[in-house]
């Protein structure tokens, strides 16, 4: 969030971030672009930014989550089509799978009072030739999961190129409005044979009307708080397992 001098928060965005992954022996790197909110108005002195501005309000502090995020990706476990391309031989009979990870969390969770709300959210999975299947689940505190297991209990995953029948889809997320939205991003992952992998990360395209929810975490910049004259963040405590 952006401050003043005394830190207290003010809508200026004017700022960009990014979140770089590291594989625990740094021989992999992604990287993508944090998910911003849009600040709308002046932050209200309660120690909350809320997320309550809408197309039909203008008096809000933060824009609300968006009602839909769009994930364009391959069927997952798809044949890697460039690497078998450059290795057809050893890339045969689907050793150099794609897999994609979902990662999800409520924008309505409030880690300064440990409360984890569940979302259900909805997906509508078209493949290349406009057919359609249809999924849910439920996201609480931090959901991650890969596309190959996702919704597989009973059989393949609807995302599984077994059950799409095509290399590639679009899949539209859906939060159900009751429950408040999600923020999201994904990770594609490519194998070679030998099991080497490279991963590309990125923030989910948004769009449509916003649906009710505060931001993580809601705690913002205390100017009341200071160290060495410098304002700090109040302390938020993450339950162990979370």
């Amino acid at each position: 969030m952006q401050v003043d001098a005394s830190g207290t928060p003010f809508p200026g965005n004017a700022l960009k971030g990014e979140a770089v992954l590291r594989d625990s022996s740094n021989s992999d790197v992604s990287k993508y672009n944090a998910v911003a909110i849009l600040a709308s108005g002046a932050v209200s002195d309660d120690n909350k930014i809320q997320l309550n501005n809408t197309p039909d309000t203008s008096d809000g502090e933060a824009n609300s989550c968006y009602a839909n995020l769009y994930l364009n990706h391959f069927a997952a476990g798809t044949s890697d089509p460039v690497i078998e391309a450059i290795n057809p031989d050893s890339c045969t009979g689907g050793d150099c799978p794609i897999d994609t990870e979902l990662t999800m969390v409520p924008c309505s969770e409030d880690l300064e009072n440990l409360i984890f709300p569940s979302v259900t959210v909805q997906f509508l999975i078209t493949n290349e030739f406009e057919n359609t299947l249809s999924f849910s689940t439920t996201v609480q505190c931090w959901f991650n999961e890969s596309l190959l297991t996702l919704g597989s209990a009973t059989g393949n995953s609807p995302f599984s190129a077994a059950m799409l029948g095509s290399t590639a889809a679009f899949t539209s997320i859906r939060p159900v409005a009751e429950d408040g939205g999600v923020i999201a991003v994904a990770e594609e992952i490519h194998k070679n044979d030998t099991a080497v992998t490279a991963n590309a990360a990125w923030d989910l395209q948004a769009e449509g009307d916003f649906v009710s929810g505060r931001f993580l975490p809601k705690t913002r910049y205390d100017a009341a708080l200071e160290e060495n004259g410098v304002p700090v963040v109040d302390t938020i405590v993450i339950p162990e397992g979370f």
